[in-house]
């Protein structure tokens, strides 16, 4: 059992603890370069793991940390390996390079510096006259990072219409990000809790509140969650006026139980401290000496990675478990006991759907859309800028 103490701040998840099985080899696993559009336009560059049993496993989206200084990408540290590892096992996956940072620079200038947009105006080197035809984390400031969260809706797009063409099951969709990427997914998780298909009314009535909303929300399709060394902070303060990342975690992995687990350097202290900050927002009265089954949030837990106070993705350094353990000590025992839910077809090209958001209905893609909207930052309060 690993040992607990008192966190910093209130977030919340169950403490897990699972023995290692077997062995994972990453040898022979095949991938294949992807690129797709943002709402917004830009030209995410990913690599895309056909699964080897098709739609009988989950799929998995990994979302790779940054700062603002120094950048990131889906190919640092051992993003790539963690890919093959689950793709051995059967999994789909999908890792991709946020706006910025690695081989996602490219733009549609046309449609990215749209008045709809105000926000990439905001970029460092803007010229009406004359705009940039590609884009760099470097000409990012603070508050330009929850925008980011734009490459997530088009990551998951992207997974539907191919899960759509019979591919993968992203139904069953299993969330690793590291650092202030899985920040980043806790926020576009809690955001599609609140994101429905939609039926629009009959006859062309006017009123979003003739709509009919499915009962589930997309977030459903999440089975899972796993975050290295997730940060409390997102370009050191996206978190003004907003609800924060606690409410956001107490949403999803205590009112909707999904599972969660946190993993961290043993000889961390702050990944120690914010690991434990989320169980106390995941379980209801946590008790650090409380047993695993006395807690009802099955799978939800933390994991520390024995000797290194490494962060992020810098924790799937392959002399470490870190990886070993996601695959064979978590996601074996997960699947096999919780099972795969059925494959269902999204439909995401005539697809309508709403996100309902402070008793608000707002628009996520209606008739003439080809993707989802632009994520509604202002509604989910992160900042000022744009909508």
């Amino acid at each position: 059992m690993l040992s607990l103490s008192r966190a910093r701040w209130s977030l919340a998840v169950p403490v897990l603890t699972l023995l290692l099985v077997g062995e994972t080899s990453a040898q022979n696993a095949k991938s294949e370069p992807v690129t797709f559009d943002t709402a917004d336009g830009v030209k995410i560059k990913g690599t895309y793991w056909a699964p080897t049993k098709g739609k009988k496993m989950p799929t998995v989206l990994l979302i790779h940390n940054f700062d603002m200084a120094k950048g990131g990408d889906s190919h640092q540290d051992g993003w790539d390996s963690l890919g093959d590892a689950l793709q051995k096992k059967g999994y789909a996956v999908l890792s991709f390079d946020f706006r910025g940072h690695g081989q996602s620079t490219a733009i549609r200038q046309d449609l990215f510096f749209k008045p709809d947009y105000p926000q990439n105006r905001t970029i460092r080197g803007f010229n009406l006259m004359k705009p940039p035809v590609a884009i760099s984390y470097k000409d990012f400031g603070a508050l330009y990072y929850p925008y980011l969260l734009n490459d997530i809706v088009a990551a998951k797009t992207y997974l539907d219409g191919r899960s759509d063409g019979g591919d993968c099951n992203s139904a069953n969709l299993i969330l690793i990000g590291a650092g202030e990427g899985a920040t980043l997914g806790n926020i576009w998780l809690a955001s599609e809790m609140h994101r429905f298909q939609a039926k629009p009314p009959a006859g062309g009535a006017i009123g979003f509140g003739r709509w009919t909303l499915e009962q589930d929300p997309e977030g459903a399709d999440v089975v899972c969650a796993i975050w290295l060394s997730l940060s409390p902070t997102l370009a050191t303060h996206a978190y003004r006026g907003s609800p924060g990342l606690r409410s956001w975690i107490t949403e999803t992995a205590r009112s909707a139980k999904i599972p969660m687990v946190f993993i961290y350097g043993k000889d961390d202290k702050d990944g120690n401290e914010i690991a434990l900050a989320g169980m106390e927002c995941a379980v209801p009265n946590f008790k650090p000496d409380q047993k695993e089954k006395e807690r009802g949030y099955e799978f939800t837990g933390y994991k520390a990675i024995a000797g290194t106070k490494l962060t992020g993705s810098k924790l799937l350094d392959p002399n470490l478990e870190t990886e070993k353990w996601i695959v064979e000590g978590y996601l074996d025992p997960f699947t096999q006991k919780q099972g795969i839910k059925p494959w269902r077809k999204h439909n995401v090209d005539e697809s309508f759907y709403l996100w309902q958001l402070g008793g608000t209905l707002t628009e996520a893609k209606i008739q003439g859309d080809k993707t989802i909207r632009s994520f509604p930052t202002k509604r989910m309060a992160l900042q000022s800028i744009g909508n």
